[in-house]
């Protein structure tokens, strides 16, 4: 019983970081083109804050997981400090822009994290 939760565990932490970079993804195309109270909603229940990836990055290197892991959670701070700082500058770009930037640093980053995950598969053969 121990064993198959800690197991649940290790799936759940291995793959939050993927679930959190859709719902911050969503989140901010949602703030910043419809519903304020929607976007609260999805923030405060997938959750952007700093502790929330200081605490991913200490599981991952913990529990040892591969650089693709590090790497989506770099993506999601990169997206969200972009998001903070639009939130909080007034800006002259259209909020489209910032979308646009965000989508294209969370593509970079997942292009680099599959890279870098099959390079991790072709070592394993």
């Amino acid at each position: 019983m121990l064993v198959d939760k800690k197991k649940y565990f290790l799936l759940f932490i291995k793959y939050f970081p993927i679930v959190q970079m859709m719902g911050i993804l969503v989140n901010n195309v949602i703030y910043i083109n419809y519903n304020t109270m929607m976007a609260y909603a999805i923030d405060y229940s997938i959750g952007t804050s700093l502790a929330v990836f200081v605490l991913l990055y200490l599981i991952s290197y913990t529990f040892k997981f591969c650089l693709w892991h590090r790497l989506i959670i770099t993506s999601n701070v990169f997206s969200s400090l972009i998001a903070l700082y639009d939130s909080y500058t007034n800006t002259s770009r259209p909020d489209n822009i910032t979308i646009i930037m965000v989508w294209i640093i969370n593509c970079f980053f997942i292009i680099l994290a599959t890279l870098s995950h099959l390079r991790e598969k072709q070592k394993d053969l």
